[in-house]
């Protein structure tokens, strides 16, 4: 059983159009694209994070343990991914 909680977004006007063209090619519900880009970029994070320290994975304090402690290396994984994927975004025009 999938866990499914209601959420309202506001979305601008270019952020919508976007939504709708991958929603049209990857068929799928706007809700289940956001899902799955979500996944994409969590995803991400997690493997810039922690791939070269594994020891803090399984860290209790950590926010994605249950914890309350964002690491400096989330942080980082963070910007770093959202860098990294601007800079591809942008040469692609």
């Amino acid at each position: 059983m999938v866990a499914t909680k209601q959420t309202t977004l506001r979305l601008g006007e270019d952020v919508l159009a976007q939504l709708e063209y991958l929603q049209m090619i990857a068929r799928k519900s706007q809700a289940a694209l956001v899902a799955d880009l979500i996944s994409v970029y969590y995803h991400a994070v997690r493997v810039e994070a922690f791939g070269s320290n594994p020891a803090l994975v399984d860290d209790p304090t950590l926010l994605k343990n249950g914890g309350t402690i964002i690491t400096v290396e989330e942080q980082r994984a963070l910007r770093t991914v959202r860098n990294r994927l601007a800079g591809e975004w942008g040469q692609g025009r």
